[in-house]
C-alpha cells in the first residue's frame, strides 16, 4: 500500500482554552475509546499507525475525571470528522462520556450516510455489546444506574446500532494485523473520498464560472455602471477562495476549507 503524506502528532486537549481561538480543524478519522482499557495499548497503537499512514485523527488525550464539565469540543469534532471509529472494550459502556461520543456518532450516521462509523471490538463480542450482556452488560448496568431511563434508552438505541455494523474484533496475539487491515481501509476510503472531492471541485468551480460569465454578459447589455462590474468579480473572488483546496496543493496539511465533507455537504450539487 503506498504510503501517504506524514503529519505530526493530532491529538489535543479539547478543554485547552487555546482551541477556542483556534480555526476549526476538520479531521479524517475520529477516535472513540476507554482510556483505562485501551488508552496506551490498542488506541495507541492504531493512532500511530494511522498518523504514520498519512491520515489526520482526532484523539483526546486526556480522561475526563468525576464532576468535570462535558466541554462542547469534543463532541463537535465528531461531525467534524469523516470516518468514526469506536473502540468498544469491557468498560466502554460504563463511561459516560463514551456513550456520549457514541451515540454523536450514530446519530451523525442516521442523519447523513456520507458519515462512515467502522466499530472495533476489543475482548467484547458483538452480540455482548448489542445485548449488553456478559461482562460488557454488566459494566454498561453498573455504570448507567444513575442515568434516567431516556438517556439509557437512546444510550442502548447507540450500541445496538453500532454493533449490527460490520467491523473488527481483536483476538489474543492478532491485535496488529487487526491494525493493519483498519488502516488499510480507512486508507482506501480516503484516496477514494479524495478523487471524488478533486472531481466535486472542478464542478464547483465551472459552475461558479458559468454564473460569473452569465451574469457578467446580463449587466453589460443592461449597460450597468463598473461598480457594479467590479462588484460581482469582487465576489466571484470570493466565492473561489470558499472552494475546498485538495490538501495536497496546500503546504500547511490542514484539513479546514478542503475537508472532504465539507466539498459534498456545503456546497449546491453541481450541474452535470
Amino acid at each position: 500500500m503506498p504510503r501517504r503524506s506524514t503529519y505530526a502528532d493530532h491529538s489535543r486537549d479539547p478543554r485547552d482554552p487555546r482551541a477556542e481561538e483556534e480555526e476549526e480543524d476538520y479531521y479524517e478519522v475520529f477516535l472513540s475509546f476507554c482510556g483505562g482499557d485501551t488508552r496506551t495499548g490498542l488506541t495507541d497503537n492504531l493512532y500511530r499507525s494511522l498518523v504514520e499512514a498519512g491520515v489526520y485523527v482526532y484523539r483526546d488525550n486526556n480522561e475526563l475525571h468525576t464532576g468535570e464539565v462535558f466541554g462542547p469540543e469534543l463532541l463537535n469534532a465528531i461531525p467534524r470528522s469523516g470516518i468514526l471509529i469506536p473502540i468498544l472494550s469491557e468498560n466502554y459502556g460504563s463511561r459516560e462520556w463514551c456513550l456520549r461520543e457514541l451515540t454523536q456518532m450514530m446519530e451523525c450516521k442516521r442523519n447523513n450516510g456520507r458519515y462512515m462509523v467502522v466499530p472495533v471490538f476489543y475482548k467484547v463480542k458483538p452480540a455482548h455489546v448489542r445485548h449488553q450482556t456478559g461482562i460488557f452488560g454488566e459494566r454498561f448496568r453498573s455504570g448507567t444506574r444513575r442515568f434516567n431511563e431516556q438517556v439509557v434508552e437512546e444510550w442502548k438505541q447507540a450500541l445496538g446500532e453500532v454493533s449490527s455494523i460490520l467491523g473488527y474484533e481483536s483476538e489474543g496475539g492478532q491485535e496488529t494485523e487487526m491494525i493493519e487491515k483498519v488502516v488499510k481501509q480507512v486508507c482506501c476510503e480516503l484516496e477514494e473520498a479524495h478523487h471524488l472531492t478533486y472531481s466535486m471541485e472542478a464542478k464547483v468551480i465551472a459552475r461558479l464560472q458559468e454564473d460569473y460569465h452569465c451574469e457578467l454578459t446580463r449587466l453589460v447589455k443592461e449597460n450597468r455602471g463598473a461598480e457594479e462590474r467590479e462588484k460581482l468579480h469582487r465576489d466571484f473572488q470570493d466565492s473561489q477562495k470558499r472552494t475546498p483546496v485538495p490538501r495536497s496543493m496546500r503546504s500547511d496539511g490542514k484539513m479546514v476549507r478542503n475537508k472532504i465533507h465539507i466539498t459534498l455537504h456545503e456546497y449546491p450539487q453541481p450541474r452535470n
